[in-house]
């Protein structure tokens, strides 16, 4: 069978790459065969004409189910579209709005994400010249597009590897949340192979699973196996940006939910591409759908045979009076049809429906669609009062609903929002459409009433996201500033060191007032990996010495009535990113201790080994048989029910109250520990505490990364000439200071205009050049090319207190060797750093690959 790709080969498909290599569609009884995309190719096309029988393609096949052919949807691959728009950031166009009067290229009969924003936010496609696309970024580069769709996937990347600033204009910024990837087959395929679809289903599932636990080894199978156009870090940037756009993390990967497909047809119908009769059954893949329908067959043969007694009936009275069977018969056929063709409307909208008499509010009748919304029976809905469907408390109480049904008889239709209550008490958001009818002879107020709980959720999680992305941006803001102060801290206080040699009391001062300034880069490094502002590096660790750290931040924090017991009796090592581990054990101790009532309880934290073997392994979850490290945190506060313990680590779910929690802590512990192949279990018992147990499997590397940081002073020296650029004059001194008394000859500028036109006159003067990323004007990136093209043996030294611009890789692909310094900088790192670079000698520039945009 063959697996229809809607491109070329890259990492956008890794998931059934994974399940090709692993055996997973082999297993499963299948043999697929993975195509590539040819121009011209119609993925519709391919799967109706059996060419295909699975395909991968955008949500806008919805379109050509309602033409006729016969697409089902099995997954939604990404939970949000990759398509964007992008310009040239030097452009300054920012918004749709700065589109107007541009020329944008777009796909013909495409980009239906990009059009719907350009509708929502008003831009026309007059307003716009839109040109058909070449899939060239050098298109946008020369200036023949201002603006075009791509991927936000390979694009950014591609343009900023060539060194160009790109602007990304985002339809989800804007309202417009698509799907992306889904995976489509056909009716056809369903009917007559059920099993083979549920098992490809499955097995690329499981595939999808594992590429995006095994990132690194996929990118190499689709190097070495599939050829992909892309280089090794463009598959690296895209598997980042498909692992955010899928979110595994938190949602489960295929998920699909028909309300959101709802959203995306109501679109397409607002664009004009879509009747607003459309209709989505057989479009949504359900397991049992090729299945016979029984009691569909049975219904059909009891309807059969009483159109047969009723003809025969009336076959029957015929021979009494011919004439006056015709006329009743005639009369009685066209109400029977009229009051079918009613009910059959008024059952099978997805929409409850109540209606209301129009004096005095009383429900007269409801369909079968508000039964089950509502968790009542007929008779409930049609004897309760109304009341008892709403939240019945201002402002959604009695007197509002009267208030709103009187506006409908008086001012025409009317909209709104309404928090409404099922019969089991549950209460959920409703959008209510409320207008006056003529049903039946007889006036009447029909309300229409659509759940929209999955769109708040949704709208919510897109704020709360929005706000993540702002804290990440004042962070990274903050980090810049306040690591230059720290460098300045560090650097005074081991100049100062070296002024009182031989003064004990002093020198233990100093001491202290270094290892403040390493908590605070600590600090600093931590707010930074909670906003995903900083890479994630796992490391071979001791557990114990990131849980004594927390413990003793602990203590000065929490009130000084919680007892805080701890035991940390394990030293094996685990493999884990050291912030990420600080986080969570951090989480998960002011958890402990906020759930305890009036600050007063016992927070126990254990730290020791286990052994689990194939006894103790559970087959329904916990850890797997091995060594494993295990983390104990329990308290002695409020406890938890079942219901809560259910979803205690769904993104975005709190018990805390409204303001005092943002519902990630728990998510996020949970993503970090199932990263690091571990498990995390919870045990509660309302009013006697909670108990969350981690199991990390032991690693065993050549050596173990240890805490705490050395003050032993490097010893190096040199002759060669330096040139230190930085806007920070203390930073300047102090670099100055520590390479003279190295012995280098050193000579500093506060910015790089000043460093170019010193360095232009007399290339070969200098021997190292150390810059600072991010400067008024002339920053150390441009500094760095411009350097190079007179200079391509320089060594460069970059130092950054943060920056998104540039990782050290990527500067290596367009500059060739380039060191990376983190601010705060000790003396130590500084002098380790010029040595060894200046000791390694010049190193042969690396060119770009050359890439194709598409």
């Amino acid at each position: 069978m063959v697996l229809q790709l809607k491109w070329r080969h890259q990492f956008q498909f890794a998931g059934y790459y994974a399940a090709a290599a692993r055996g997973y569609y082999r297993d499963a009884g299948l043999r697929v065969i993975i195509r590539e995309r040819r121009p011209g190719m119609i993925i519709a096309d391919e799967l109706a004409s059996g060419r295909a029988q699975f395909a991968v393609e955008m949500p806008g096949l919805l379109l050509e189910r309602q033409r006729g052919k016969p697409v089902v949807v099995l997954a939604a691959i990404f939970q949000h579209s990759p398509e964007v728009l992008v310009a040239l950031e030097k452009s300054g166009i920012r918004t749709p709005h700065d589109l107007i009067g541009k020329r944008v290229m777009l796909m013909p009969g495409g980009n239906f994400e990009i059009r719907a924003m350009l509708n929502h936010e008003g831009v026309r496609p007059g307003d716009l010249t839109i040109i058909d696309h070449s899939w060239k970024l050098g298109d946008l580069i020369s200036g023949r597009a201002d603006a075009l769709s791509c991927y936000l996937t390979d694009a950014p990347f591609l343009l900023r590897q060539q060194g160009i600033a790109p602007t990304i204009i985002a339809p989800i910024n804007y309202g417009i949340d698509f799907y992306g990837d889904c995976l489509y087959t056909t009716s056809n395929e369903i009917s007559a192979h059920p099993e083979r679809v549920k098992a490809f289903l499955a097995a690329s599932l499981k595939g999808w699973q594992y590429a995006m636990e095994h990132p690194q080894e996929v990118i190499d199978l689709i190097i070495g196996h599939y050829g992909s156009h892309l280089s090794r870090d463009a598959l690296k940037f895209e598997a980042e940006k498909t692992r955010e756009l899928m979110l595994p993390r938190f949602i489960q990967i295929g998920h699909m939910n028909p309300g959101r497909w709802r959203r995306i047809a109501d679109t397409f119908v607002e664009l004009g591409m879509l009747g607003p009769d459309y209709s989505l059954q057989d479009f949504l893949y359900s397991p049992d759908q090729g299945e016979p329908r029984t009691v569909l067959k049975l219904i059909l043969v009891v309807l059969a045979a009483t159109v047969l007694l009723v003809i025969a009936v009336a076959l029957l009275l015929l021979t009494f009076n011919l004439k006056l069977k015709k006329s009743v018969e005639l009369r009685t056929v066209e109400l029977a049809q009229s009051e079918q063709r009613f009910r059959e409307i008024f059952n099978s909208t997805s929409d409850a429906l109540f209606v209301h008499d129009p004096e005095t509010g009383d429900i007269r009748d409801v369909n079968q669609t508000m039964l089950k919304m509502f968790r009542c029976t007929r008779e409930e809905a049609l004897t309760l009062p109304i009341g008892v469907f709403s939240e019945g408390k201002s402002p959604y109480g009695p007197a509002e609903a009267a208030h709103w049904m009187h506006r409908a008889l008086t001012e025409g239709p009317q909209v709104f929002e309404w928090h409404a209550r099922r019969r089991d008490g549950e209460l959920f958001w409703v959008e209510v459409s409320l207008k006056k009818s003529n049903i039946a002879g007889q006036e009447a107020l029909l309300a229409s009433v659509r759940d929209i709980t999955d769109r708040r959720q949704l709208e919510t999680e897109l704020r709360q996201a929005q706000k993540m992305e702002a804290i990440g941006t004042l962070a990274g803001g903050i980090a810049h500033d306040f690591n230059n102060i720290l460098t300045a801290i560090f650097g005074y206080t081991e100049l100062a060191r070296i002024r009182a040699a031989g003064d004990a009391v002093l020198l233990d001062n100093l001491d202290k007032v270094r290892q403040g300034a390493v908590r605070a880069r600590d600090l600093v490094r931590q707010i930074l990996a909670f906003s995903r502002k900083a890479e994630q590096s796992k490391t071979t660790l001791q557990l114990a010495d990131v849980v004594a750290e927390v413990i003793s931040l602990l203590r000065s924090t929490i009130p000084a009535s919680i007892e805080i017991r701890h035991s940390l009796r394990s030293r094996s090592p685990v493999h884990a990113d050291e912030t990420q581990m600080h986080q969570v054990v951090l989480n998960l101790c002011t958890n402990a201790y906020q759930a305890m009532e009036h600050g007063k309880g016992v927070l126990a934290i254990d730290l020791e080994d286990a052994v689990i073997d194939a006894d103790q392994a559970r087959p329904g979850g916990g850890p797997a048989p091995g060594r494993y490290v295990r983390l104990t945190v329990s308290d002695t506060g409020c406890g938890m029910d079942e219901e809560t313990l259910g979803k205690i680590f769904e993104p975005y779910f709190t018990s805390k109250e409204q303001g005092k929690g943002t519902g990630l802590g728990l998510a996020v512990v949970h993503g970090i520990i199932r990263d690091c192949q571990g498990e995390i279990m919870v045990e509660s018992t309302p009013g006697q505490g909670s108990t969350f147990t981690i199991y990390l499997p032991v690693h065993e590397p050549d050596n173990v990364r240890q805490g705490g940081e050395s003050a032993e002073e490097v010893v190096c020296g040199g002759s060669g000439r330096i040139m230190v650029v930085d806007d920070e004059e203390s930073i300047r001194e102090l670099v100055s200071a520590f390479l003279g008394q190295a012995g280098y000859q050193v000579e500093t500028f506060a910015n790089g205009m000043e460093a170019w036109e010193r360095l232009h006159r007399d290339p070969a003067a200098w021997d190292l050049l150390i810059s600072d990323m991010n400067m008024p004007g002339m920053g150390g990136l441009e500094l760095v090319r411009l350097a190079r093209g007179v200079r391509d043996d320089l060594a460069v030294i970059l130092c950054t207190g943060f920056s998104e611009e540039l990782n050290e890789a990527e500067a290596a692909g367009r500059f060739g060797s380039v060191l990376f310094l983190q601010k705060p900088l000790t003396r130590d790192e500084l002098m380790r750093a010029v040595c060894g670079i200046l000791r390694q000698g010049p190193a042969p520039r690396q060119e770009p690959e050359d890439t194709d945009p598409a």
